[in-house]
């Protein structure tokens, strides 16, 4: 069963607060009780205990318990007083606290920004690097197989003229063999001469197939790195 909250009760929770050094609140009343007990019921009998507590004196004790009182809470409100004022320089300096909090919040939000903007004229950058890569590499390669190409030509072309200078010293050489002695220095010199231009051209199929060895070695250096 529920226990009722008595006037008593009341009385002494609110002199409870009185000698705590402050004036009684509804609030405290309840709080000095549990919590417990009906907002009419309370009011009732906080409303009679101020009555009493302050209706006027009939003797000389009762004036003197006043002015006690009175004392006791003028006390109590300059105590009340005090704690407000605390309150509020702590709720202005929460306040400061506050203001520069979303200062540095929103410089953090502009610093972010800025680092995102960067970033992404970075990965565009390194995105047209990449590209451009590509492009030059394609190039690379289409220039080495035309170069490539064209020394190859240029040295079967060379090996071709060789075997035909080959083939006609050979066939002067039996010609020259039936003719006089005159016709046959004669043909000596341009075998000898031809002989000359052979070895030119075998100095250069050679030269070239250097260089074109040469050339396919960078390449592939190239590519590798």
């Amino acid at each position: 069963m529920r226990k009722r909250i008595t006037q008593q009760a009341v009385f002494e929770a609110a002199e409870a607060v009185i000698a705590a050094g402050r004036f009684p609140k509804l609030s405290d009343i309840r709080l000095a009780l549990g919590n417990k007990g009906s907002q009419t019921t309370l009011h009732k009998y906080f409303t009679q205990w101020k009555l009493k507590r302050f209706q006027k004196p009939d003797n000389e004790d009762s004036i003197q318990d006043l002015l006690n009182e009175k004392q006791l809470l003028g006390k109590a409100f300059s105590q009340q007083k005090v704690q407000i004022e605390r309150y509020c320089n702590e709720l202005i300096q929460a306040e400061k606290s506050l203001i520069q909090l979303k200062e540095q919040n929103q410089q953090l939000r502009e610093e972010l920004s800025n680092t995102q903007l960067s970033l992404k004229k970075m990965t565009d950058i390194k995105t047209s690097f990449e590209q451009l890569y590509q492009e030059l590499k394609l190039e690379r390669d289409t220039v080495f197989e035309k170069v490539t190409a064209e020394k190859n030509q240029l040295i079967a072309e060379l090996q071709e003229e060789l075997r035909s200078i080959n083939q006609r010293a050979l066939e002067e050489i039996k010609t020259v063999s039936c003719e006089g002695h005159d016709a046959l220095m004669l043909e000596k010199v341009h075998l000898i001469n031809s002989q000359e231009k052979n070895i030119r051209l075998t100095e250069q199929v050679n030269q070239l197939t250097k260089e074109l060895l040469k050339h396919k070695v960078e390449t592939l250096r190239n590519f590798k790195k």
